[in-house]
């Protein structure tokens, strides 16, 4: 009887052991064939959870070895490798192009004297944390993580190039390091799209979604009509191009090409939102910042968590003039959860109560987005392109207008 139980238990032991090798081996593969042979879209979607992010220390007393730890120095050959393919591929197509492009200047750079750097900022493509990353350098604010920093920091003023006297600039142009980033320019316009219109923005609603509902929608309401609030991605991009046939371009959506002049000005680093943390790394270790700036920590529900909380307390700041918009606290409650499902900082609606103040609301979203994040791949099934429901003709036209950022950057068309 002994011996048979001991048998029992070694045949057990040994199927659950078999068991779990086999279940980690599925995993494993699962994992492969997830990054390796889905489609673009699930892949971009899963490295999210992957790619190295921003680090910070925990410990304040020791940042300046935590600001060490971000500078990769080993990847940066391989990275440097990557500049130089990207700055070859620019020369070639403004090489193929520069028949069909207007001879243009140096384009609107900020400077950095102390460490010898000129940045194209872009709207939509990192240029908030750029302008964050000035004033930190400049002594103008006392944080040191360009995240904590954001708000504000357009309404400064920033060292530029053109103020120069034109010997000090050809200098300048000579001799400091041009850093330029770019985009993949539907993912830039869909970003404008979520900032100026998805997101509580009245001066936007004013200025352009009233237009586009009145130019674009049939049937419009009068509600829709008076307050321009409601702009579907497509009736954006109707305007955008509506917009540049006019010549009359808003700067949060104008081209890279027009904004740079990339062909113009032989940037030494030429970065791409899609590898941002990465790409800003070397610029920041490089030019050597990195006992200076402080980057947002590597935990993607921390950060989220941040948008949350910013973007809720703004909201609620905001109520008795959004309430004139949506009529009802209900109606505003259930777009401020729309937006954040729309940004991707929580998959599934919540209800949020009547009448609830601003830490019940933060706090009932922050429970939320914790629950949501230990399950982070069902993030792949609802993550979309917003351009699939974009009619053809209208994406070709809005390709043809960012012709240049497609070729010049290696963008492909859709």
């Amino acid at each position: 009887m002994y011996k048979y139980s001991t048998l029992r238990a070694h045949f057990w032991k040994t199927v659950t052991t078999q068991y779990f090798v086999f279940l980690m081996l599925g995993l494993i593969y699962w994992r492969y064939l997830l990054k390796n042979n889905a489609p673009v879209e699930i892949q971009q979607i899963y490295s999210q959870f992957e790619d190295t992010s921003f680090e910070e220390s925990t410990d304040e007393n020791n940042s300046s070895s935590a600001n060490e730890s971000y500078c990769k120095w080993d990847i940066f050959p391989r990275l440097r490798k990557v500049f130089n393919t990207r700055r070859q591929h620019l020369k070639d197509a403004c090489a193929k192009l520069n028949s069909e492009r207007q001879n243009k200047t140096y384009g609107f750079l900020f400077v950095d004297d102390a460490h010898k750097l000129l940045i194209c900022p872009v709207a939509k493509i990192g240029c908030s944390f750029w302008k964050a990353v000035l004033l930190i350098l400049s002594h103008r604010t006392g944080e040191k993580n360009p995240l904590d920093v954001l708000t504000g920091v357009h309404s400064k003023e920033y060292p530029q190039l053109r103020l120069d006297p034109p010997d000090v600039q050809k200098r300048k142009m000579d001799t400091y390091t041009k850093v330029i980033f770019t985009r993949d320019p539907l993912s830039r316009l869909y970003s404008a799209y979520q900032d100026k219109f998805v997101n509580f923005n009245t001066l936007f609603w004013n200025m352009y979604g009233k237009l586009a509902v009145r130019l674009f929608r049939e049937n419009a309401t009068r509600k829709s009509l008076s307050n321009g609030h409601d702009v579907t991605f497509e009736e954006f991009l109707r305007l955008v191009v509506l917009n540049s046939e006019m010549d009359k371009i808003n700067s949060h959506w104008v081209s890279v090409e027009q904004s740079c002049h990339p062909c113009d000005v032989d940037y030494d680093v030429i970065g791409h939102m899609e590898t941002f943390d990465k790409d800003a790394k070397y610029v920041l270790c490089t030019s050597g910042m990195q006992n200076i700036i402080q980057l947002p920590s590597e935990d993607k529900t921390a950060n989220i968590l941040k948008n949350v909380r910013r973007d809720t307390f703004r909201a609620l700041s905001l109520k008795s003039t959004l309430l004139k918009v949506f009529g009802t606290e209900k109606e505003f409650l259930d777009r401020l959860v729309s937006n954040f499902m729309q940004h991707g900082y929580i998959n599934s609606p919540v209800t949020i109560p009547l009448n609830s103040t601003s830490k019940d609301t933060f706090a009932l979203l922050e429970k939320h987005v914790k629950l949501e994040a230990k399950h982070p791949y069902k993030l792949l099934a609802s993550k979309h392109d917003p351009s699939k429901d974009i009619p053809r003709d209208l994406l070709d036209k809005v390709m043809d207008l960012y012709k240049f950022d497609y070729e010049l950057f290696g963008y492909k068309r859709q």
